[in-house]
């Protein structure tokens, strides 16, 4: 459950300071990646294109090429297909339909093709190996995601070229169609790991450029409680790679006001900072249930003891808390 009430101490100005996703993985993944949508290349095609040819390589890590507009980016959103509840989306979503062709974004190796039992509906899903590197063992691998498919045209285990052809795009359970696509960046200390806590903000990985149109409203800021303080914000923003909002708060000698709440706690969770970081969020508070890191781990006790795993019920979930709103 998110819990991210901003407390502040007695302060004279309250800035507002913006991290959008754009390089955020600059270097640690391809550079070069292409939309999974080939910048909507059925839309317009290439004379005497297929979709057998897969994505022109002029594409490639070609901002100009996107596969906008966008239905949901990633991060917290009202899912409209069950009455708005709070969901955190560890994806996009693009409208299309279905019997879209979508392409690999990066060369790698199939790990899923088809129907799995940890999803409703089939997926392809592509490990792919950091630059320079031949294996997952030493920095960790990076994971792509491609789900609400209808068909597939490749197998697992097998090898796939950047822009090669996967399959066709098919609706979700609600009957929408469209296709949502994921990353999952596995960290140096688990490199095989892709599970949903590794998922960063697509556009960190995909060529992506806008505007910044963005901007902040403070809907009200009290103060009656100096150690406990609250702000309220609305962030309007035509981006779609915001990935995180800070508070910097300053003293009448305009000093930063250090927040304790944006130091890691013991077993490395922010706990009430002054900042909103999606991916950040995503990571700790999304658990896991593997061999490394069971789900035993995250609860009273455990090794990766949550600060709220009261919350957690019986029964594992890795959504548990991002994506249900807290009764307060």
């Amino acid at each position: 459950m998110m819990r991210n009430p901003i407390s502040l101490p007695a302060v004279v100005l309250l800035l507002a300071m913006f991290a959008n996703v754009a390089d955020s993985h600059a270097g640690a993944l391809d550079p070069d990646t292409v939309w999974p949508l080939c910048g909507r290349i059925t839309d317009n095609p290439p004379p005497g294109w297929t979709a057998a040819d897969g994505c022109p390589a002029e594409r490639f890590g070609n901002a100009a090429y996107a596969d906008e507009p966008l239905s949901a980016t990633f991060g917290p959103r009202p899912l409209a297909s069950e009455n708005n509840r709070y969901d955190f989306h560890r994806g996009v979503d693009i409208a299309t339909p279905e019997g879209t062709p979508f392409f690999a974004i990066a060369d790698g190796v199939v790990r899923t093709a088809g129907n799995h039992s940890s999803y409703s509906d089939p997926l392809v899903s592509l490990r792919h190996f950091r630059p320079g590197e031949s294996s997952c063992s030493a920095q960790g691998c990076y994971h792509s995601y491609y789900l609400h498919i209808s068909s597939w045209v490749v197998s697992p285990d097998e090898t796939v070229s950047k822009g090669q052809l996967l399959g066709y795009t098919g609706s979700s359970g609600s009957g929408f169609a469209h296709l949502h696509f994921e990353v999952r960046d596995a960290p140096a200390s688990d490199p095989f790991s892709a599970w949903s806590r590794d998922a960063i903000h697509p556009l960190g990985v995909l060529p992506y450029a806008a505007a910044n149109n963005t901007s902040v409203v403070f809907n009200a800021v009290d103060l009656s409680n100096p150690q406990a303080g609250r702000a309220s914000l609305t962030v309007t923003s035509n981006r779609f790679d915001l990935v995180q909002v800070d508070l910097t708060l300053l003293d009448d000698n305009q000093q930063v006001v250090p927040q304790s709440g944006n130091q890691p706690n013991l077993n490395g969770y922010h706990v009430l900072p002054a900042f909103f970081d999606m991916e950040l969020a995503n990571f700790q508070y999304s658990h896991k249930d593997s061999s490394a890191f069971p789900w035993e781990s995250y609860g009273a006790g455990g090794a990766n003891e949550c600060p709220y795993h009261q919350d957690h019920g019986p029964s594992y979930s890795a959504h548990v808390h991002l994506d249900a709103q807290h009764p307060d």
